[in-house]
């Protein structure tokens, strides 16, 4: 298990000692600044999100009748059904025909996928959640052929782009990570103690586990902890019950759980009960499925999501597609927001368009495609 060095002192950084005393180490104005900074930091994620302009118009004419392809790496994946979903509608609304092509979970899948469209001579090629890395030699030939791939959450907001790639439309995991930590530290009486189920292999994550540890050197750099263990990516969801369990009977003073992704908190919530920990120990993710928002809502667990719209990620990538075949190589950002029982109160957990209704984005691409 790999631990944040980030406890100092008696008191927490969400106030004074028990008794009063600023045994800390620094002092308590200064804890009480960070505290306020993530209370801030919360309640401006928890409002409606803005459009990240990907740059100026693009010409999309040329591509009229061309074919873009999307390969998932899986599509009995939900949210990447939602992707790929936004994916068409944007390519029908840009007036090019949309190929969708299921990885189905293997690397072998996913190469013959992009060969495909390679072979078709499609105009652009994007990769959901696929590690170019095991991919390489389809990426080479999408390369000689001069169609240019872009990443979908392949890497982060802030990251560069993967080799071989052109473009990538992704979000801020770093950004996901510090906010589930600002959350913690917002609502949280005392020392936050927490622990990080991560799922290595999956290369993003790391960029969410460097949020949340940046995120608690920013908002509790002394009095908190935060600790973490792995789960294997082909066995993440009997693992991951297993290890939380052993766990927090290991480490009794947890009180925060921040899960990987949201399919995996789906076990974990279970299993901080099951282990004896219920309404002690809060949960944490990112994706904004609906199961995990319910749980939100029902106040089961898991108190916290950060999310995006995954069709707003369909219609990111076909943009991103367009401005790759100009030569524009650079990343497009969908942004993200913070969900809790407050502004989940009364909302359809299952209507992704209107927990993200703050701007319409299908309006603003076919703005820049010329086409509003």
């Amino acid at each position: 298990m790999a631990v944040l060095g980030l406890t100092a002192g008696l008191a927490a950084c969400g106030g004074d000692s028990g008794n009063g005393s600023n045994t800390a180490a620094g002092p308590t104005s200064s804890r009480r600044a960070a505290k306020a900074d993530a209370v801030a930091a919360v309640e401006k994620a928890k409002g409606p999100v803005k459009f990240i302009s990907p740059g100026g118009p693009v010409d999309v004419r040329p591509y009229a009748g061309k074919e873009l392809w999307v390969v998932s790496a899986d599509l009995s994946i939900p949210f990447h059904q939602n992707i790929v979903a936004g994916f068409k509608e944007a390519a029908t609304a840009a007036g090019v025909r949309a190929v969708a092509f299921d990885g189905k979970g293997r690397t072998t899948e996913m190469a013959r996928g992009i060969e495909q469209a390679v072979a078709q001579e499609a105009a652009g090629i994007a990769l959901i959640s696929i590690d170019t890395r095991l991919v390489t030699a389809a990426i080479a030939q999408a390369n000689a052929a001069l169609i240019p791939v872009v990443g979908v959450l392949n890497t982060d907001a802030r990251a560069g782009l993967d080799k071989g790639t052109a473009g990538e439309a992704t979000i801020d995991y770093i950004g996901s990570g510090e906010l589930l930590t600002a959350y913690a530290v917002a609502n949280t009486d005392g020392p936050v103690n927490g622990l990080y189920a991560d799922v290595s292999e999956f290369r993003v994550m790391g960029f969410l586990k460097q949020g949340i540890q940046d995120g608690f050197q920013r908002y509790c750099p002394t009095g908190c902890s935060i600790k973490t263990f792995d789960t294997e990516a082909a066995d993440f969801k009997d693992q991951v019950q297993t290890k939380t369990q052993s766990e927090l009977r290991g480490n009794p003073n947890t009180n925060w759980m921040f899960s990987a992704f949201d399919a995996q908190a789906l076990f974990v919530v279970p299993s901080v009960t099951v282990a004896g920990f219920g309404g002690k120990v809060r949960v944490g993710s990112i994706n904004a499925v609906a199961a995990n928002l319910d749980f939100i809502v029902k106040r089961n667990t898991q108190v916290v999501d950060v999310g995006n719209s995954n069709n707003w990620l369909g219609w990111a990538a076909v943009d991103r597609a367009f401005r790759a075949s100009a030569g524009d190589n650079a990343i497009s950002e969908v942004p993200i927001r913070l969900f809790d029982a407050d502004n989940l109160a009364g909302a359809n957990v299952r209507n992704e368009a209107a927990l993200f209704d703050g701007v319409d984005y299908k309006a603003e691409y076919q703005k820049l495609w010329g086409k509003a």
